[in-house]
């Protein structure tokens, strides 16, 4: 008679591991994650950016971080560097590619002022991190870069007042920490969380005129304004975006080298969209009596989805202003995100005041 409790208490601790393990295996089937940032001089928006990304809602075992970082004359290296070593060992793999010495590009005018070879060395290094979650075998790579690149495109035929990044990257703050979930659960190949900022730029174009350039279109404001809501397809996403490496195409997609018949501008984000639209997804033979027809369906479809509030992004300066332009303007967003009721998130880590480039880094 005394054997039956010990019976039970032995199933009752069986189904109890059962549960506890349960959540563990769930996860590990869950998709994997590159995460891709890009980081320039971006000391003023680290700690909001990095207080995003560590409240995102995906396990930190599935996600992987390729950080880069290049030519920074304030503490992004530094700040960087910090927060990898805290939080780092969480994540499945870490890829750490950190500039060398402090340096200015051949004929730079300034931190905002985008030079070819400027262009082009961003170009190969997100390329590399797209090989990168390739080899490693992701699911998934998220461009979601803290560049704080800017600048406005030359416009070209079509263009309208809405500025136009001549580069993609921003300062982009995730504050919906199920952007991840919510993307994925899309299904499609390419797709961009609409991000709000205190202007009508937004990370996204609903038209392109045949020189790869900014295309006024009815659609634009309708979608920025959410006055239409859900997710559409569009030429071109750019800033913060998430790429299914298992669709049918993603293979053909690459930053660097440009597709070789390019002809558009040369920047990573038209470089990407033009690579989207040439990529050729599927080949169909269809029996016609005598002859065989063969349809190609051609191009990776893009999306931008705006149903849910994501969170937000700085408009780029221009290439005439400098660092405290930029940081005055990221002051602003984060006002008018509290003010706007937008969504805010902590910043990782706050300091009362910054030591001078290349000086010790205080620990918090």
């Amino acid at each position: 008679m005394r054997a039956a409790p010990a019976a039970r208490l032995l199933k009752l601790l069986l189904l109890l591991g059962s549960w506890l393990e349960a959540p563990v295996v769930a996860e590990s089937r869950l998709p994997a994650v590159v995460l891709a940032i890009l980081a320039r001089n971006a000391e003023h928006s680290l700690p909001h950016y990095l207080g995003a990304l560590e409240r995102l809602d995906y396990p930190r075992a599935r996600l992987a971080l390729w950080y880069a970082t290049d030519h920074n004359v304030d503490n992004t290296t530094e700040m960087l560097q910090e927060w990898l070593a805290a939080v780092g060992d969480d994540y499945a793999t870490v890829v750490w590619r950190p500039e060398g010495e402090p340096r200015s590009y051949p004929d730079e005018e300034g931190p905002k002022h985008w030079t070819k070879e400027r262009h082009q060395f961003l170009m190969e290094l997100k390329q590399e991190a797209l090989t990168f979650a390739r080899d490693w075998g992701a699911d998934y790579i998220l461009d979601h870069s803290v560049n704080s690149l800017g600048g406005y495109s030359s416009g070209g035929a079509g263009a309208c007042d809405v500025p136009s990044p001549k580069f993609a990257d921003t300062d982009n703050i995730l504050t919906n920490n199920q952007t991840l979930r919510l993307l994925m659960g899309q299904g499609l190949p390419v797709v961009a969380p609409m991000l709000d900022s205190q202007t009508y730029y937004s990370n996204f174009w609903c038209g392109i005129t045949p020189q790869g350039y900014y295309r006024r279109t009815a659609e634009y404001f309708p979608t920025k304004n959410r006055q239409r809501r859900g997710c559409f397809r569009v030429p071109m996403v750019h800033s913060t975006f998430l790429v299914s490496l298992r669709a049918e195409g993603a293979d053909q997609l690459a930053f660097y080298p440009p597709h070789p018949n390019y002809t558009w501008p040369f920047d990573d984000i038209i470089v990407f969209a033009y690579a989207c639209q040439a990529a050729v997804c599927s080949v169909q033979t269809c029996e016609k009596k005598s002859y065989q027809v063969q349809k190609v369906s051609e191009g990776v479809s893009v999306h931008v989805c705006n149903e849910h509030r994501y969170g937000y992004m700085n408009v780029p300066v221009k290439s005439h202003q400098g660092l405290e332009d930029e940081r005055v303007n990221f002051i602003h967003l984060i006002l008018e995100a509290l003010g706007e009721g937008w969504g805010t998130v902590p910043p990782t880590c706050c300091y009362d005041s910054l030591p001078p480039h290349g000086a010790p880094f205080p620990r918090p």
